[in-house]
């Protein structure tokens, strides 16, 4: 009886082990997933702005608007020919571990680029 109870507890801690591990898992690829469409986003708005206003520090301020209304934040950007890339920055949420742990707390930022054609 007591080999039985020792053999479930095991079972019922791997479980344990293995379901935070697969959720940390998912969270970090959906705020990946999610950071890619708020990357476009941010892009389409910065190549808007500078489309309409002929202006990268308009453009940057709207960009820079649009990423804080969505939570992310605009880490920097670059112009080469007709292409504007944006990289952004947002925190991997509802981990169970990765956002605990301090040596861990690097792999909860999950960086993100996109680049948007500009008309100029």
């Amino acid at each position: 009886m007591r080999e039985l109870l020792s053999t479930l507890v095991k079972v019922v801690v791997a479980f344990v082990i293995a379901g935070i591990l697969i959720n940390d898992t998912a969270a970090y690829i959906y705020s990946r997933y999610d950071g890619e469409d708020k990357a476009v986003e941010v892009a389409r708005t910065f190549a808007l702005e500078y489309n309409q206003s002929a202006s990268v520090g308009s453009a940057l301020n709207k960009a820079g608007e649009t990423a804080t209304s969505m939570g992310v934040n605009l880490v920097s950007y670059s112009i080469e020919g007709k292409t504007v890339e944006v990289n952004i920055e947002l925190d991997a949420e509802k981990t169970a571990i990765i956002q605990r742990v301090k040596s861990l707390k690097e792999l909860a930022r999950v960086k993100v680029s996109a680049t948007a054609e500009l008309n100029r």
